[in-house]
């Protein structure tokens, strides 16, 4: 627990910095180690990480990212792009023609857009008019979530939700963190005046909040499958990236909606 608290301490201020002091290229710079060490924990998740399949697998994340950034490039290339380098290589393996070779090359061609897109999402986010500000807003909810989830389930959870995924967690806790999300979710999108009618601020923050709690389970269940209980261990006492952030790459493309097709930002 000692551990857990100090990782916080040490994490939490760093986060606001970016949030509150941030510009696009900041989150640039910060999202490409990022997504190159969420994508060393999925090839890890599955086997031995092979070298060339990671090296391939962050260059076609930073292009993903740097597209998000705005270099004019056609993103639907990328993942074609991916894939063909990625068949190449298993041609190029020798190794036998099977099950094992195609799930290998669909889990790794899965996993660049699963990481690399919603984070380019995010990145366009960090671009539009109050940038910093719709950052702000997207990680009021997850948190808020995740305190709401943990206090609620923990006080009054009893009806598991879904207990082969993920045993802890309640409809109780559920609800309290959807509600929590909605409560601060809110207040912070009102007190930085973002362009948004009140009702729209409640929604999004509960639709965000579903989508968060949702990338959870879908990372729980991921782990479930190949018998591993956290990601990685970069974080003492959080587990890995993909443990921290898992609901991130859910919300992300959530707020990239509203912000990018209901507001025209």
């Amino acid at each position: 627990m000692l551990t857990r608290i100090l990782s916080t301490i040490v994490l939490v201020p760093l986060v606001l910095l970016l949030l509150l002091k941030g510009e696009p290229l900041h989150y640039l710079l910060v999202l490409i180690p990022l997504s190159a060490g969420l994508l060393y924990e999925w090839h890890g998740l599955f086997k031995p990480i092979a070298p060339l399949r990671y090296i391939l697998s962050v260059a076609a994340g930073v292009l993903i990212l740097l597209q998000g950034y705005g270099f004019a490039f056609p993103l639907v290339l990328i993942p074609f792009g991916w894939f063909f380098l990625l068949f190449l290589q298993e041609l190029a393996s020798g190794r036998a023609v099977d099950h094992d070779g195609l799930s290998g090359m669909l889990v790794h061609f899965f996993g660049v857009l699963y990481i690399a897109l919603p984070l380019s999402m995010l990145l366009m986010v960090a671009q539009v008019a109050q940038g910093s500000d719709w950052i702000i807003y997207i990680f009021s909810i997850l948190w808020s979530t995740d305190s709401g989830a943990y206090f609620v389930g923990k006080a009054i959870g009893k009806h598991k939700f879904s207990p082969r995924v993920s045993p802890n967690k309640t409809w109780e806790g559920t609800l309290g963190g959807l509600f929590m999300a909605a409560l601060i979710g809110t207040g912070v999108a009102v007190f930085l005046e973002l362009p948004m009618p009140l009702w729209h601020a409640v929604t999004l923050s509960m639709i965000a909040s579903s989508f968060g709690q949702i990338g959870d389970l879908a990372e729980s269940y991921i782990k479930r499958v190949v018998k591993i209980k956290d990601s990685g261990n970069l974080i003492p006492g959080h587990g890995g990236l993909l443990d921290r952030l898992d609901s991130l790459l859910f919300a992300a493309p959530i707020i990239y909606f509203y912000t990018g097709v209901i507001l025209g930002q």
